[in-house]
């Protein structure tokens, strides 16, 4: 009887793992095959763009707020991948957390200097649209038929988003 208790435990073990592979793979999977929502953001200079309107151009999109370091430290180095790569194609879009000021978001903006537009998500919608953005920093990278290619948490590994940015690039 033991025999047979451990040989079923071990069946339903593998079963379990296999079943959990299955699901992560298909998981991962449409993850990568997700395509961007079409939000329309506004800018802090009152200037209206929509996602679907960028479309054909790689977008590289950056959630941030005012209170976080690493957010402040990450946006002179968006700041020079926008300068870079802008003529090429590239689009950057920063979005400005909800719970953030207006005007301490503008004032940000305006101390670095930043080239890029900066939306201001006042509900918390466009946060949502990504599969509900929480924490900050948070970069969405978009390719130019509207696939989500990457998604980061934290500080960007520059130098691999710059070789995903130039790789898109050359497929426009």
């Amino acid at each position: 009887m033991g025999d047979f208790v451990s040989t079923r435990g071990k069946w339903l073990a593998l079963t379990a793992l296999a079943l959990c592979a299955v699901v992560a793979a298909v998981w991962t999977w449409t993850r990568l095959a997700e395509r961007a929502p079409d939000l329309e953001l506004v800018t802090i200079s009152g200037e209206r763009i929509t996602l679907r309107d960028l479309g054909g151009s790689p977008v590289l999109v950056n959630f941030w707020a005012s209170n976080c370091r690493s957010c402040i430290e990450e946006l002179p180095a968006l700041a020079d991948l926008y300068r870079k790569f802008t003529p090429a194609g590239l689009k950057v879009i920063g979005i400005a957390m909800s719970y953030d000021m207006p005007s301490e978001v503008k004032s940000v903006v305006d101390r670095l200097g930043i080239p890029f537009p900066v939306a201001l998500d006042l509900k918390g919608e466009h946060a949502r649209a990504f599969a509900g953005v929480e924490w900050v920093p948070y970069s969405v990278l978009i390719a130019g038929d509207g696939t989500i290619v990457l998604r980061r948490l934290g500080p960007l590994d520059l130098q691999e988003l710059t070789a995903r940015i130039q790789a898109l690039l050359t497929e426009v």
